[in-house]
């Protein structure tokens, strides 16, 4: 006579005696629509409508109890006592709350379990400081704005061993590079919430990006306004990217950066200009790396130039960055090439 065992199969609980409820409890039967069962023993059906015996009485299932061995609640059932496999496998909570145990089921369950912290692991893995802060204000909350790169670093392992679904989840949302690039420029420096936290300001002139209501989270706000892809939204990334650049060209630019910290810092403004082109949908401004030539004595037509030309023209010709408000004017960005 073998043994078939079931398993609570509730995460991280393992009581030393369990019970399933047997009170109103019902299960589909064919085509009849859902009827009302019970365990009765020694019977062929656990429908309680074709119990023809009106003597019988339902018999109580026996409690899962805790297996040292197995480090599991169970319930061994002997494979002849059919009428409680046969109501077991017909409960609500079966396959739920409670399945059947087998070490190639358990050694799957685990190996799938560890394949997703394995997942999560890769998906949060960063060296750099700054990005290692994004990830943990993208991921967990704003309050590791306070937090040391290190206590960062240490609470996304814990996330990703585990709750690793959350993780996975969270970063391969639809939303997610908004939100990473939104705590990158926190992260950075370049933003941060105004003393009332009441707005999403410029950390250099205190200058309004955008209005947070009372309650309402400065981070997921700015993610909700770049998620619309709106060419407001667009010329805020680029002029994210334009302080990104400038920021990191700041600090190769230092008198005591060696040559291999320069190869660094030039590899990850890469990275970081690839990660904003896909952030968002097509962008209706390109930067382009060739030069203008200025030099030529040839009138300049500026009504025949698109915005992304005037604007190239503006940096070269008046040497200094477009103001944000007036990146896809034309006629402001002509009037001023013109004097």
């Amino acid at each position: 006579m073998g043994k078939i065992i079931f398993a609570l199969n509730e995460d991280g609980k393992t009581p030393s005696s369990w019970t399933i409820p047997q009170e109103s409890v019902m299960a589909e039967k064919n085509d009849a629509g859902m009827k009302f069962i019970n365990y009765y023993k020694g019977a062929d059906t656990c429908f309680v409508e074709d119990i023809t015996n009106k003597d019988l009485k339902p018999s109580k299932v026996p409690d899962f109890e805790f297996n040292t061995e197995l480090n599991k609640t169970i319930l061994e059932v002997d494979d002849t006592n059919l009428a409680l496999l046969r109501y077991l496998k017909m409960h609500s909570w079966f396959g739920l709350r409670f399945v059947i145990y087998s070490n190639e089921t358990e050694a799957n369950s685990k190996l799938s379990q560890y394949e997703k912290v394995e997942k999560a692991l890769e998906l949060i893995k960063e060296s750099d400081d700054i990005k290692i802060k994004a990830i943990a204000l993208a991921i967990l909350d704003l309050g590791y704005f306070y937090k040391t790169s290190t206590e960062c670093l240490a609470d996304l392992k814990s996330k990703a061993f585990n709750q690793p679904d959350l993780v996975i989840a969270e970063m391969e949302a639809d939303d997610y590079q908004n939100k990473y690039v939104s705590a990158l420029a926190f992260a950075s420096g370049i933003i941060k919430n105004n003393m009332t936290n009441t707005a999403v300001v410029w950390s250099d002139n205190d200058g309004v990006i955008i209005h947070v209501a009372q309650g309402e989270n400065g981070l997921n706000k700015l993610t909700e306004f770049l998620k619309r892809s709106t060419a407001e939204s667009e010329v805020l990334l680029q002029e994210f990217q334009s302080r990104f650049d400038r920021s990191s060209n700041n600090k190769v630019n230092s008198s005591d950066t060696s040559s291999a910290q320069l190869k660094t810092k030039d590899d990850e403004i890469k990275a970081l200009k690839k990660m904003l082109a896909n952030a968002t949908l097509p962008k209706t401004v390109e930067y382009k790396e060739e030069e203008t030539d200025v030099t030529d004595s040839t009138p300049i037509d500026y009504s025949t130039k698109t915005v992304e030309e005037l604007q190239k023209l503006y940096v070269d010709i008046i040497c200094k960055e477009l103001p944000v408000r007036y990146k896809n004017d034309k006629i402001w960005i002509t009037k001023e090439l013109s004097k």
